[in-house]
C-alpha cells in the first residue's frame, strides 16, 4: 500500500552511479529491474525504494551520499509535480503545491509547512514505520531532500537563496561538510527535520511560471491524485489517515467520521461490508507497529507514547495479548 514514484528512485539510482556504484549490482540488491526505471510514473512498493540507500552508501563509499545526490537532482525527479512546480508562479505556489500533491509520489515521504514571525520551514518528514525499519535509509532520504530543495530554491528563481538554517533530528556527521553543501549552519539532534528560508524568498517569483503548462499539470495531478484515492478500500484510506494525518495514533471514531465528512454510523457501516471495524484497524495498525518497533532503538516508554497508550505497562500486557516478545528497556 505504501510506494514511492519510479521517476524518484531513477534519478537516486542515476546520482549513485554517477558517484560510483554500479547500475545492474545496485538494481540487483534493490530486487528490481532496470528496465523499470523508464517508467516514470509508476511506483515501486517502499520496502523496495527503501532497500536503496545502504548498497548505494556502500558501492560509493560515501556516507554523506544523500546529501552530494541532492545537489543535481532536480524537479523532475517528481515526475508531474516536478512539472507543476516549475510552471507555478512564486516559491509559495510551488510548495504549497508540493505539499498538496504530495501523496502521487510518496506515501512513506511527508513535505509539511510551518510559519514562525518571518520565517517559513520547510518541513520533511518520514514515515513513522520506514524511519523505525531502515533508519540509514530514512535518514539518506530526508538528506537529499533537504540538499535537493535547497538548490533547487535558487534554480526556480534564479537568484541565490540560501536557508536561514537547517535542523536534523540525526546525530552529528561531518558537520562541515553538511555546512559547506547547504550553506547554512545545521543543527543536529534537533526536534525535525527542515530548511528555514525567509518569507522574502518565499515569496520570490520563478523565472519558469507558464500558466498554460500549470492548468495543463495541475489538471493531470487533480486525476491522478483522484485516480489513487479511487484505488483505495475505506479501510486503507483510514489506516493512511492514522500514519499520516493522525502520525500513527487513532483518533476518536467520531474524529476519523468528521475527517472523512461521514457520519459515524456511516463509517462503521461501510468498514462493517468491508469485513472489518474501526476498532479492528486500530487493533491491527497497533500491532504492525509494535512488531516493527521491538526491533528497533525506542524504549518501552517511548514505543508507548507512539502507539498511544498511557505508560508502558499497558503496552507490555498488549504485547502478551498480541504474543509477541516483550520489549526491551
Amino acid at each position: 500500500m505504501y510506494s514511492v514514484q519510479v521517476s524518484i528512485m531513477r534519478d537516486l539510482i542515476y546520482g549513485a552511479v554517477s558517484h560510483g556504484a554500479s547500475l545492474n549490482a545496485l538494481c540487483e540488491r534493490m530486487g528490481i529491474d532496470p528496465r523499470l526505471l523508464t517508467d516514470a510514473e509508476k511506483h515501486v512498493d517502499w520496502e523496495t525504494a527503501a532497500a536503496f540507500w545502504v548498497p548505494a552508501v556502500e558501492m560509493t563509499g560515501d556516507e554523506q551520499l544523500g546529501l552530494h545526490i541532492g545537489q543535481h537532482i532536480g524537479a523532475s525527479a517528481f515526475g508531474m509535480l516536478g512539472f507543476l512546480s516549475q510552471s507555478c508562479q512564486t516559491i509559495e505556489d510551488t510548495l504549497n503545491t508540493i505539499v498538496k500533491f504530495n501523496n502521487t509520489i510518496s506515501s512513506i515521504f511527508k513535505y509539511n509547512l510551518a510559519f514562525s514571525d518571518d520565517l517559513v520551514h520547510i518541513c520533511f518528514e518520514p514515515h513513522p514505520l520506514y524511519e523505525t525499519k531502515y533508519a540509514e535509509s530514512a535518514r539518506q532520504a530526508v538528506e537529499v531532500s533537504t540538499s535537493s530543495f535547497t538548490m533547487q530554491l535558487s534554480r526556480l528563481t534564479g537568484k541565490t537563496i540560501r536557508p536561514v538554517a537547517v535542523e536534523l533530528t540525526y546525530s552529528k556527521r561531518a558537520p562541515e561538510e553538511y555546512e559547506r553543501v547547504l550553506h547554512a549552519p545545521v543543527k543536529f539532534g534537533a526536534a525535525r527535520n527542515c530548511i528555514t528560508i525567509t518569507k522574502e524568498h518565499y515569496r520570490m517569483p520563478i523565472i519558469s511560471y507558464d500558466r498554460s503548462l500549470f492548468a495543463l499539470f495541475n489538471a493531470m495531478l487533480v486525476k491522478k491524485q483522484n485516480d489513487l484515492s479511487k484505488e483505495k478500500t475505506l479501510s486503507e484510506k483510514i489506516r493512511s489517515l492514522f500514519l499520516f494525518d493522525f502520525n500513527g495514533q487513532v483518533p476518536a471514531l467520531e474524529i476519523m467520521a468528521s475527517h472523512l465528512t461521514l457520519t459515524p454510523r456511516t463509517l462503521q457501516r461501510k468498514l462493517t461490508d468491508e469485513g472489518t471495524s474501526y476498532r479492528a484497524l486500530a487493533h491491527q495498525l497497533r500491532k504492525e507497529l509494535a512488531t516493527e518497533m521491538l526491533n528497533s532503538k525506542l524504549k518501552k516508554q517511548e514505543i508507548a507514547s507512539l502507539l498511544g497508550y498511557t505508560d508502558d505497562s499497558t503496552l507490555r500486557r498488549q504485547y502478551k495479548v498480541w504474543g509477541l516478545q516483550e520489549a526491551r528497556s
